[in-house]
């Protein structure tokens, strides 16, 4: 569970190393693109370099996974042609504890987490199988939307440009 100036800020990454999972909670980058470029490596080589104090670097397979949570629609500085991150959205409606207490209940006793795989199973067969090693992450409108946000004032009027003239056209 790193966190944004550990990843930024930081010349070590023994983070990332043997891991399979790393959450990073609260990422919050603003206008800047360091944390994003210093993650490319991480989402992306096969190989990385670790670099962990009190010991000499080395080289190992990556086979870690980046989870990162924020709030903030820049949270990253993330182009919306970049394949490596799938951003989705996720409800913002908070739900009561006797709706947690109920869906832990079906879990635990329900075989709900058996259901959910059997769900997914038949999901991924009918939307064509897994994503591919080296495939793009799938588009979302928050993505987007993060993109836009993370843009200069320039890069957001030229983009606001089309809705300009086709409301101009509708005047004539």
């Amino acid at each position: 569970v790193p966190s944004e100036k550990e990843i930024v800020d930081s010349a070590f990454n023994g983070w990332v190393a043997h891991c399979r999972l790393a959450v990073i909670n609260e990422i919050y980058a603003g206008n800047s693109s360091a944390a994003y470029n210093k993650l490319k490596p991480v989402v992306t080589d096969r190989k990385i370099s670790i670099n962990k104090k009190f010991m000499p670097p080395y080289i190992i397979t990556n086979w870690v996974h980046i989870f990162a949570c924020s709030n903030s629609l820049r949270a990253l500085k993330i182009d919306a042609e970049d394949r490596r991150w799938l951003i989705p959205t996720v409800s913002k409606d908070k739900r009561s504890n006797e709706f947690w207490n109920e869906l832990n209940n079906w879990l635990k006793n329900d075989g709900g987490h058996g259901k959910i795989r059997y769900w997914l199973k038949e999901w991924l067969l009918a939307s064509g199988g897994p994503v591919s090693p080296g495939a793009e992450a799938p588009n979302s409108s928050l993505k987007i939307q993060m993109s836009y946000e993370n843009s200069s004032g320039g890069q957001q009027y030229i983009h606001s440009l089309p809705e300009t003239f086709s409301v101009l056209d509708c005047e004539r």
